[in-house]
């Protein structure tokens, strides 16, 4: 499934001006001879859902006669196309709606599929097909996993460009453990936590951390 688009993100958008070189070449060794070469930017850009659920940002570079993309990763998605993650860094602080008609971001105008004819068809059985893969995953951990709700944490490292991962239950085998513990029943997987909000003051109590600038948390099921 795919979306053509001029429209670049923001934190991508220096550093994928039409023209400018990536850094790397793209050379295909055919018994006739290479084809490809240094990648140039092309400034066109697409959003894709993948096979696997994922919504990926796609950069478009020329190398010769080749293109490549460059993928960044949006976020995973439910059969019914949310996100059921907080969106990888570059794309923290938007959403993405995805419908019959194509891809909006930020509420902007919606961006058609590239095959608008087919894209009911396609989007059926995309659904089909991660609710299935949904259904695999939960099958393989049901016989060694708990199943709750828990507040998954991703912590940016500007620096070394890293994340650090935490994952806050909010199910208790033991009544005293549960004190502070949030109500998270109103909240869809997804869902992004409000710092001010009983699952904030969970996860702050939990992590012990002091500065939480670099963290995106959401709600997911186990």
């Amino acid at each position: 499934m795919t979306v053509e688009s001029r429209q670049l993100e923001p934190r991508l958008t220096q550093s994928i001006v039409a023209g400018n070189p990536t850094g790397d070449s793209y050379i295909i060794h055919f018994p006739q001879g290479d084809a490809g070469g240094p990648c140039i930017y092309s400034g066109n850009a697409r959003y894709l859902i993948e096979g696997n659920g994922g919504l990926t940002f796609q950069i478009l570079a020329d190398c010769g006669k080749l293109r490549r993309g460059y993928n960044y990763m949006i976020c995973r998605l439910d059969p019914s196309f949310r996100c059921t993650e907080a969106p990888w860094w570059y794309f923290r602080d938007r959403t993405y709606v995805i419908s019959k008609e194509g891809v909006a971001v930020n509420g902007s105008a919606v961006v058609p599929w590239q095959d608008a004819s087919e894209a009911p068809r396609l989007l059926q059985n995309m659904s089909e097909k991660i609710q299935a893969l949904n259904q695999r995953y939960s099958q393989l951990t049901a016989t060694n996993t708990v199943h709750g709700r828990a507040i998954s944490c991703r912590e940016y490292h500007p620096e070394t460009k890293s994340y650090h991962v935490w994952e806050f239950p909010t199910t208790c085998l033991i009544k005293s453990a549960c004190d502070g513990m949030p109500n998270l029943d109103s909240m869809r997987d997804g869902d992004p936590i409000d710092w001010n909000s009983p699952a904030g003051t969970f996860v702050k109590q939990q992590s012990k951390a002091t500065d939480f600038s670099n963290w995106l948390c959401w709600i997911r099921t186990q």
